[in-house]
């Protein structure tokens, strides 16, 4: 892919957000100190460098002639969880990655649609139990829409729809008026093809003071409302519960396309929430060693983080002067350098596949 002059300043401004949360680290390093958790003060500490220290150095092949720069070596903190450019490199790995098992064994099996499981808002405190919780509930919620009905079985006879299996992803909002955190899950879930007129938004619900117009359900929605709900609050899936039943928590089914791939994984919370020390702090309790992504059912075992990369086409097809030309290497620390007058003329590939929708993630 090549970098262009916007996907650089979104670089370059993301690594603003990287001074911001070293500093929000550092301040919680403190604290753990003084709360007597000096080793994992350290951690906390050693995390905020490394986050300053992102992208500080650069190592090219410069062609000359061919006016091209071909990126072979970037240093990444590789926080994951919070160093924006990081993040966005780790996404584009697995978008290349899901993409392919898309394309090659989901696209041709399976009816992907889009399922929105949705919880409570909670304050900070109850964030990390909330998502265990929530976690644990997904899989009561699956094994009922999965497993074959019968004794022993722990199907739910009275399903519409039967899910093959899926990705299941974390997405974290923050309510700034309230201050409170909407934990909730994002899910692509495989299917057999069903009758469309289940998934046909008819049915009017509650008003939405957000989009400022009323929530509409289809059938199948309002199905797997209140069997989320009793799988949440762990009542027992039998008809007469599902029939008494009046509580529910917003779900939304609906169908998928490739496109659609994006919204779901792209991220689990924005920088834009992050407005101070105190969402920082509890959004890295609450994600330590969780996983954000998870395969299930079928895609069960599916590679979610640190996948893979490699080099893609080869560089013949950026040379269009001299194909034979030999390279020489330099090294920068700041990708500035590469908006600047010297290298403005430089076309900047890079040939790793992880780079591949760079230009695509905000």
């Amino acid at each position: 892919m090549e970098f262009t002059d916007k996907t650089l300043e979104k670089i370059i401004n993301k690594k603003e957000i990287n001074k911001k949360y070293q500093s929000y680290y550092y301040s919680y390093s403190k604290d753990l100190e003084q709360d007597g958790q000096y080793n994992y003060a350290r951690k906390i500490d050693s995390r905020g460098e490394r986050l300053k220290d992102c992208l500080n150095y650069w190592e090219w092949d410069k062609y000359e002639i061919n006016k091209v720069l071909d990126l072979k070596k970037v240093n990444r903190c590789k926080n994951n969880r919070f160093c924006p450019n990081c993040r966005t490199f780790e996404l584009s790995k697995f978008i290349y990655h899901f993409s392919n098992i898309y394309n090659e064994y989901i696209y041709d099996k399976y009816n992907p649609y889009l399922l929105t499981l949705t919880v409570p808002n909670v304050r900070g405190e109850e964030l990390s139990e909330t998502i265990t919780k929530l976690y644990d509930s997904f899989n009561r919620f699956f094994k009922a829409f999965n497993q074959p009905i019968g004794r022993g079985k722990k199907g739910y006879k009275d399903r519409l729809i039967t899910f093959a299996g899926g990705l299941r992803v974390l997405e974290i909002t923050y309510n700034s008026e309230k201050n409170t955190f909407h934990p909730h899950l994002h899910c692509i879930v495989l299917s057999e093809e069903y009758d469309l007129e289940l998934f046909r938004k008819q049915y009017q619900g509650e008003y939405s003071y957000k989009r400022k117009s009323y929530n509409v359900y289809s059938e199948l929605d309002l199905h797997l409302q209140k069997i989320w709900y009793m799988c949440y609050n762990k009542i027992q899936l039998s008809k007469k519960n599902y029939d008494n039943l009046t509580e529910k928590y917003l779900v939304d089914i609906k169908e998928l396309n490739q496109k659609g791939i994006y919204e779901v994984i792209k991220y689990t919370f924005k920088d834009s929430d992050i407005i101070n020390s105190y969402v920082f702090r509890n959004l890295v309790i609450a994600l330590e060693n969780r996983r954000i992504r998870q395969g299930f059912g079928v895609l069960k075992g599916l590679k979610c983080e640190n996948v893979e990369e490699g080099r893609i086409q080869g560089i013949e097809e950026y040379l269009l002067i001299d194909k034979k030309e030999v390279p020489h290497e330099i090294t920068m620390e700041d990708p500035l350098i590469l908006l600047t007058p010297v290298y403005k003329n430089y076309k900047k590939i890079s040939r790793f596949n992880s780079d591949k929708f760079l230009n695509d993630i905000d």
